[in-house]
């Protein structure tokens, strides 16, 4: 693949992994805040949704630098995130949830043509 298909797909994966990265960061901190002011029901309904997404960070992550561990340690937090949502969880905005599932599915596309082609 090409310097611009590389570029591409470096592009694709940055900006997956930052929608990820963001949305962590407010899932966590209202963890935080809520732990913080001793309101636990939220805590127990945010996990679910933070594991799923960690998860889904921590497999594009291991498969852009081939860290194989990593790749399974996050394709392994998916369905641990959705074994805790048996119960009552925060679900994520319709909208937004799109916009992280084609992000991932678009991301992990590209690397895996990237790395078909090398």
């Amino acid at each position: 693949m090409g310097g611009y298909g590389s570029e591409l797909v470096a592009f694709v994966v940055t900006l997956s992994l930052g929608l990820y990265f963001c949305v962590i960061f407010v899932q966590f901190s209202l963890l935080v805040v809520d732990g913080y002011l001793k309101k636990w029901q939220l805590v127990r309904a945010l996990i679910p949704a933070l594991f799923k997404n960690i998860g889904i960070a921590c497999a594009i992550f291991g498969f852009t630098f081939q860290m194989i561990t990593l790749a399974a340690v996050g394709t392994l937090m998916i369905p641990v995130g959705l074994l805790l949502a048996l119960g009552k969880e925060v679900k994520t905005p319709p909208m937004l949830e799109t916009a992280l599932r084609g992000s991932a599915i678009l991301s992990l596309g590209s690397l895996s043509v990237f790395y078909m082609s090398l």
